[in-house]
């Protein structure tokens, strides 16, 4: 499997039981692309076909994708099983085989796993979110629910609209400190205010990776709403727990 047809963090690397990826808009069948939605020119066995494929390369063929539709809430909900979730943007398991998903073409993608807890967590945030602390929500979510601890808590910030393209107005700027606009014309780094807001709830510097993708000027490597429109396609980033964990605590 190319890196340029799957993305894989490597903050996750020395825990065999965790299996994280994001899809791009090469590989997986024809256009590239994994979605949970019928867009134009994917039609639904098609879209069966790469998540299939996609889900195959992460070696979780046997888990149940547990999907959040996305309205830019920051909204969080704890799943036990696969499924379709209503109105939330983020969700956390400590369940062995449900791979919690997001789709995104621009927004940020982070996935969240406490070792310790045995719990994970995956969020779409979009300006809306973090704008909104839904990274906050998430972790405060994960320590109610599975008493997890914010320092021990690895996260992966995925690609996204970088601060080198994602112009925005001024009435967006505003709901963001000054440290992740550049004005002249204002740029919003949503990696750098995401993780920001991960390290102010207690995150350790060391335990987050930040990817430098940017899905606006990679064309060939994204999908980007800014860029194509209500027409571009869809990226899919992925986390799920194996009973691995079980055998190895």
């Amino acid at each position: 499997m190319s890196k340029t047809e799957l993305i894989v963090p490597n903050i996750f690397s020395g825990y065999p039981e965790i299996h994280a990826g994001m899809s791009t808009r090469q590989g997986f069948g024809n256009g590239g692309g994994v979605s949970f939605r019928e867009r134009p020119g994917n039609t639904p066995s098609e879209m069966a076909q790469k998540q299939f494929l996609f889900f195959s390369a992460l070696g979780l063929s046997g888990s149940s994708p547990a999907i959040p539709v996305q309205e830019h809430t920051t909204i969080v909900r704890r799943v036990d099983a696969g499924g379709m979730y209503e109105s939330c943007d983020g969700l956390i398991t400590n369940r062995n085989d449900v791979a919690l998903t997001v789709t995104t073409a621009d927004c940020v993608p982070i996935v969240l796993y406490d070792p310790i807890a045995a719990c994970i967590a995956v969020i779409h945030a979009g300006w809306h979110g973090p704008a909104g602390k839904i990274v906050i929500n998430t972790v405060n979510l994960m320590m109610k629910e599975y008493q997890s601890k914010p320092a021990n808590i690895l996260a992966y910030i995925g690609p996204s609209a970088g601060p080198c393209c994602y112009e925005v107005g001024h009435e967006v700027a505003v709901k963001f400190g000054k440290n992740v606009v550049n004005y002249g014309k204002i740029f919003l780094d949503l990696k750098e205010e995401n993780e920001y807001q991960l390290l102010e709830q207690g995150l350790v510097k060391d335990h987050i990776e930040t990817s430098e993708h940017c899905t606006i000027c990679e064309e060939n490597l994204f999908y980007s709403y800014r860029r194509e429109g209500r027409t571009a396609g869809r990226m899919t980033a992925a986390v799920c727990m194996t009973a691995n964990h079980e055998t190895e605590r």
